[in-house]
């Protein structure tokens, strides 16, 4: 084993294992199909707290290469020119980031991953732009093909029991998350307006009907910098899809982002009115020196949609329909 190679329950890809109680490496060496992907599970770690699974996902690299040409990735690392629904076609044909969850079956029990990190490697990337040097120590440590693009995936389990179980049967089940698809868009609606939606993956088509639209304020909200404030007018549209649809399986958006957060033109926020919106649950998230955004949960049977938030009273909305697709079906590998 390498020398420096020391795995730890509490520890992930970016951080030196050397001063932390390591793990025993159980070699699997296993190689399975993933709807057209080879998926490698070369090691298990245990440890007295848990388990850790080395998942690491094989792509051609000029698949990758295509991609980043495509959307221009080079000279524009983060997408940050592109639109949401160009962001969305990002993520969808990245074919080095894929959004999973993984649960562990051990002995005929289930656990469920506690934590994860990941990296990933692209052969010929430029210097400048730091190729990751911890998943390039991960494929050499289980004797990968550097030619091929990888990403690696570090996944913990902790143990169910007190005990570390003696392992006589293990298996592992990855589940992937839903992608964006997005479809129509259309702004400024009007209650009582009747928007056409076509599903982009299979031209089924929905009829949405808007039932309520109405303006709100949160307030002066504050933050605990003094010298900021937070954006705080929005847009709350209510509305019927038919046939029904699960807001699992589609949602509306706003096309633009939340303002960012600025600098208060006056510091004095001690008596701030925080706010309050009739009839739902309001939470705010974000930095506070990024864009914020509102989530609401509706405590009517009909759908609900947010928009962005802005410091301006005077806005227009333009709603962006949206589908969630699973790319890969749910798969369970046998590892022991």
């Amino acid at each position: 084993m390498d020398q420096n190679w020391n795995i730890s329950l509490d520890g992930c890809f970016f951080e030196n294992h050397s001063t932390k109680r390591g793990s025993k490496e159980i070699k699997i060496n296993k190689i399975f199909d993933w709807d057209g992907q080879n998926v490698h599970i070369p090691s298990i770690y245990l440890s007295t707290k848990g388990l850790i699974v080395d998942i690491l996902l094989e792509t051609d690299k000029e698949k990758v290469w295509k991609f980043i040409e495509k959307f221009d990735l080079i000279n524009d690392e983060y997408g940050s020119s592109l639109t949401k629904d160009q962001r969305d076609e990002l993520e969808r044909e990245n074919p080095l980031h894929f959004s999973f969850n993984t649960t562990v079956m051990v002995n005929k029990k289930l656990i469920k991953q506690c934590s994860g990190s990941a990296c990933t490697w692209i052969p010929n990337l430029p210097e400048e732009k730091c190729p990751s040097q911890e998943a390039k120590e991960a494929i050499d440590h289980y004797g990968m093909d550097p030619e091929k693009a990888w990403s690696v995936y570090r996944i913990r389990f902790e143990w169910a029991t007190v005990k570390r179980p003696n392992i006589k049967d293990l298996s592992i089940m990855l589940s992937s998350d839903k992608s964006y698809f997005p479809a129509e868009h259309f702004k400024n609606p009007l209650n009582g307006d009747i928007v056409k939606i076509t599903d982009p993956t299979n031209g089924n088509e929905y009829k949405l009907t808007v039932e309520d639209v109405e303006k709100y304020s949160l307030g002066n909200l504050h933050l605990d910098s003094n010298d900021k404030e937070l954006p705080k007018n929005y847009t709350v549209m209510t509305y019927i899809i038919e046939p029904n649809i699960s807001m699992e399986e589609f949602h509306l958006d706003d096309c633009i982002e939340s303002d960012f957060v600025r600098v208060s033109p006056s510091k004095d926020m001690k008596n701030a009115d925080e706010g309050a919106i009739k009839a739902e649950s309001i939470g705010i998230i974000g930095g506070i020196d990024g864009p914020i955004a509102v989530l609401t949960a509706s405590r009517s049977t009909k759908k609900t949609a947010t928009s962005s938030i802005h410091f301006d009273t005077e806005y227009d909305v333009e709603w962006r329909a949206i589908f969630r697709k699973k790319l890969k079906s749910d798969v369970v590998f046998k590892l022991i």
